[in-house]
């Protein structure tokens, strides 16, 4: 899933990939890109739940820079233009991989 993030965002076995932008660049991360990784044991399904231990928790996720910063800003000091619906659009991820045993 990194290296799909970082080089040549591609499908890979066993996870599931959301696009949600169709502007993507598909030559890995752009200088206006940014990675972010989120590790949970929380989110499998309920058939994997016996294995959690052994079972992945990497999620991957690739945004637009600055969208971390914007996600967590409360005051609205970051990017004050953007208010409601677009700011929450903003801060959502570009593409993600999820394994399969995730929900």
């Amino acid at each position: 899933m990194l290296w799909a993030a970082f080089n040549r965002r591609t499908e890979v076995p066993g996870t599931r990939v959301e696009v949600r932008s169709p502007e993507l660049n598909s030559d890995g991360l752009g200088e206006n890109e940014e990675v972010w990784l989120v590790s949970t044991r929380k989110n499998y399904v309920a058939a994997a739940g016996l294995f959690g231990r052994f079972l992945p928790r990497l999620v991957v996720m690739v945004s637009r820079k600055g969208a971390f910063e914007l996600a967590l800003d409360r005051t609205g000091r970051i990017r004050p233009d953007l208010r409601g619906m677009a700011r929450a659009l903003a801060t959502l991820p570009l593409v993600t991989w999820t394994p399969k045993v995730m929900r």
